[in-house]
């Protein structure tokens, strides 16, 4: 099993029964690192952002506070990760960081585009509003592709 393996299974048992959120954690997390693939993130970096869009769910239940971040590194020491990429982790898993520049941040931010329009109660007509929304070629193809899939 690996960390990454680990790390979601731990997540989940921690949502406990609220389907939603793992759904939504799902989603979240398979287009993470659908988007870090396509865009030729190195290996290192596909491991940061994929265990923070895990992580970004326990964060999002709780407020911010020391006792969050000591959490969130119980469960990435728990699976193995190394302490190196922990900064990194808890700085992509917290949804609120104004004006960052950052490659990864930028795909949270598509993912999390991407991921809204295929929960809402109509994914063409917000993916058709999103469109604009989406800043990389991939996004905008993985969107678009969306829009044109039958049942979408």
């Amino acid at each position: 099993m690996t960390r990454e393996d680990m790390l979601l299974l731990d997540a989940f048992s921690y949502q406990k029964d609220d389907f939603q959120v793992k759904r939504h954690m799902i989603i979240f997390y398979a287009l993470v690192s659908l988007l870090g693939r396509m865009e030729g993130f190195c290996k290192t970096d596909l491991d940061i952002i994929n265990a923070s869009a895990i992580l970004e769910n326990i964060r999002c239940m709780q407020q911010e506070n020391d006792e969050v971040e000591d959490e969130l590194k119980y469960f990435l020491n728990k699976a193995g990760y190394p302490e190196s990429y922990f900064k990194d982790i808890l700085f992509l898993s917290s949804k609120d960081v104004e004006g960052a520049v950052d490659k990864r941040k930028s795909l949270f931010d598509e993912a999390r585009i991407i991921s809204g329009c295929i929960e809402s109660e109509e994914p063409k007509k917000e993916a058709m509003k999103a469109l604009g929304d989406c800043k990389s070629n991939t996004g905008l193809k993985l969107l678009m592709n969306l829009c044109r899939h039958p049942g979408f």
